[in-house]
Parts: C-alpha cells; sequence; structure tokens
C-alpha cells in the first residue's frame, strides 16, 4: 500500500540513517583505528569480479610495507584533520529530531503528530531505561535510535 512505502521511505531517511551513519564516530573517529587515506585508488581495481577480491586484499593499504611506514602515514596531520572533519560531518546531530517538529504541524496533522509523539516518548523511556541498566552493567548505553537522537530526515 501506499501507506507502507512512505513508511519505508521515512525510515530509511531517518531511523535507518541513524542507526547507521551516526556511529562511525566511534570506528573513524580515532584516525589510526580506520585511517580512511591509506586506501588504494579504486581507478586501478580490475573489471574482472574474479580479480577484484585479491586486488582488494594486496592494495588495501597499497604503500605500507614496514611499522615506519605505518606510523608515518597514520601521523600524517593533514589527512588525520581531513578524516576527522569527514567524520564529523557525518555524525554531526540532527537539530530536527522526531520528537522535536511540533512547529511544522501547527496547521495540519497536530492530532496525529500528537499520537505520534506519546508513542516516541513511550520508545524514548523505555531506550533510556535499558541505558540506565547498561550504565550500572559497566556497559556503554546506544542512544542512536532513541527518538530524541533520529533526525526527521537526512540532512547534512
Amino acid at each position: 500500500t501506499v501507506a507502507k512505502v512512505l513508511q519505508t521511505i521515512m525510515w530509511m531517511a531517518s531511523g535507518l540513517h541513524a542507526a547507521v551513519n551516526f556511529p562511525q564516530y566511534e570506528e573513524y573517529g580515532y584516525v589510526p583505528h580506520k585511517p580512511l587515506h591509506l586506501r588504494a585508488d579504486f581507478s586501478t581495481m580490475p573489471e574482472d569480479d574474479a580479480e577484484i577480491r585479491e586486488w582488494m586484499f594486496e592494495n588495501m593499504f597499497p604503500h605500507i610495507n614496514t611499522d615506519d611506514d605505518w606510523l608515518r602515514e597514520v601521523t600524517d596531520e593533514h589527512a588525520a584533520i581531513d578524516s576527522l572533519a569527514m567524520v564529523h560531518l557525518l555524525t554531526t546531530p540532527s537539530e530536527s529530531c522526531l520528537d522535536n517538529l511540533s512547529d511544522r504541524f501547527e496547521r495540519v496533522g497536530r492530532e496525529a503528530y500528537d499520537k505520534f509523539l506519546k508513542n516516541l516518548n513511550v520508545i524514548s523511556e523505555e531506550i533510556e531505561a535499558r541505558n540506565e541498566e547498561a550504565e550500572k552493567a559497566n556497559k556503554a548505553p546506544y542512544n542512536y535510535l532513541n527518538p530524541s537522537n533520529v533526525p526527521s530526515s537526512i540532512d547534512i
């Protein structure tokens, strides 16, 4: 139905995007962990599917042969700043999250949004309760799908 199609589109541009994109900071925010600038030039990738896997493993770090090469490349200040700037841009939280859109429904859809907001509040409370339990167990909280963090759309 049209409603299901619209729900899927809205999910992909909001919740799915938040779940996939925002955790990237933990992965890429520490440059030596995932040095984005140490990748091969993809224009050299073979077109034959049978050769691609081998090419990827041989060329993942194309100019790193020794520990000294690795250290020099990972500590390249300009490359590190570029990597961090990209990660920051991709993972900056939105200002238009699912739970703060009331001003957009002043004339039309107010009742439906209020009902939706009540559901979001229940979800948010459940997530916050789980996070409190996680912190007591010395585990990291998971806030990426808390409605107060989920953008209403992709807004880079």
